[in-house]
């Protein structure tokens, strides 16, 4: 980066000046703009320092991995019927607000959310995609007016269905020639204990993945493709 200084060019500073001009007697905007030149000039530091802990490297990296689950998931979408949604499924994931995470943590072995938990104890960016992707069961929480807390909400078919082709995806890019059918079972299986979703969407997710294990992709596929024909609930 250099020695590179980071102006504030904030149109709002733009303005004040601006304003000043048409009315000097009016000096508290002179008063004001040494407080907003200093917060940007804080933020520039510290967007610099973020960039400096990022290897440079991992930039095609990190996008390799992310357009070739995107890929994989987009032909699980075709073969389960809902190719819209395999078009749409995670663009989020190439907002600033993610990428440049996804950058910073990348490691190729999991996902970069991880990492930044590590650091912070929580992940900023996994907070922004869960609020923006409906395939994720994090997603479908809201508060519960008979129990008075939050409390998961059941899915509807198709986000199920996109879940559950979003996982297969992910256990392929992350194991590589390690994955098998019965992988995203297995990952599944590992944390139950952990995860608040809705006790039928659980069943029928568990329900497919299992069936994944047992009989195959194009088994699987051709129930699922079947049960969306004839089902429009689960």
């Amino acid at each position: 980066m250099g020695n590179k200084k980071y102006r504030c060019d904030c149109r709002c500073t733009k303005k004040r000046n601006k304003d000043v001009e048409d009315n000097p007697a009016d000096n508290s905007s002179v008063k004001k703009r040494p407080v907003l030149k200093r917060a940007c000039n804080e933020a520039g530091l510290m967007l610099k320092k973020q960039a400096e802990k990022i290897d440079s490297s991992n930039f095609m990296k990190h996008l390799r991995t992310i357009n070739r689950h995107k890929k994989l998931v987009f032909i699980h979408c075709l073969k389960a019927g809902i190719p819209v949604q395999g078009l749409l499924h995670d663009l989020s994931k190439y907002s600033p607000s993610e990428f440049v995470y996804g950058i910073k943590y990348y490691s190729g072995e999991r996902s970069p959310n991880e990492g930044e938990r590590e650091d912070y104890g929580y992940s900023k960016a996994w907070m922004h995609h869960k609020g923006r992707n409906k395939h994720h069961f994090e997603y479908w929480t809201d508060y519960n007016l008979e129990a008075h807390k939050v409390m998961p909400v059941k899915m509807p078919l198709n986000y199920v269905i996109e879940m559950f082709c979003d996982r297969v995806a992910a256990g392929k890019v992350y194991k590589g020639s390690a994955y098998t059918d019965a992988s995203p079972y297995e990952y599944f299986d590992k944390g139950r204990s952990r995860r608040t979703i809705h006790q039928e969407t659980s069943d029928f997710l568990e329900k497919l993945l299992k069936m994944l294990a047992e009989n195959g992709e194009k088994f699987t596929f051709a129930y699922i493709r079947d049960y969306r024909k004839k089902h429009k609930d689960y």
